[in-house]
């Protein structure tokens, strides 16, 4: 839709699954979207793209979503991610603030009223807690 809406973007589709990666790139074609279709998995792809804004629904919890955003961010300090979340979208910001600190808007949605979106903005990771258990 994005690509759809914006052509002079550029746009990367990252999927894991050939079937589905496939199914992209032939409404990408049929749509006349220009648009990138990555078939691997987002591990990966660090290498084939530098996102300055990364969107993703139903894919993980935060935290994990925060993880795998990781190697982008430390390439490109400014990175903007965009991720639909549901009901709990409040604790998984508290659970992913355990290892990452990062601004986070809140927008409401507009088809569940119950879900959120989230803005993410200049992640940093956290230091490690000594816990007394592991000397540094």
């Amino acid at each position: 839709m994005l690509a759809i809406l914006r052509p002079d973007v550029d746009v990367h589709l990252i999927e894991s699954d050939d079937k589905k990666g496939q199914f992209l790139k032939n409404v990408s074609r049929e749509t006349l979207s220009p648009v990138t279709v990555h078939t691997a998995r987002i591990e990966d792809a660090y290498d084939v793209v530098t996102p300055d804004i990364i969107t993703a629904r139903a894919l993980a919890s935060l935290d994990k979503l925060l993880t795998l955003c990781w190697p982008w961010a430390e390439e490109n300090p400014a990175l903007q991610m965009v991720f639909m979340k549901g009901e709990k979208a409040e604790e998984e910001i508290a659970a992913a603030r355990t290892a990452f600190d990062f601004d986070c808007e809140t927008f409401p949605s507009v088809t569940d009223g119950k879900a959120r979106i989230l803005r993410i903005s200049s992640l940093k990771k956290r230091p490690l807690k000594n816990d007394g258990q592991n000397p540094i």
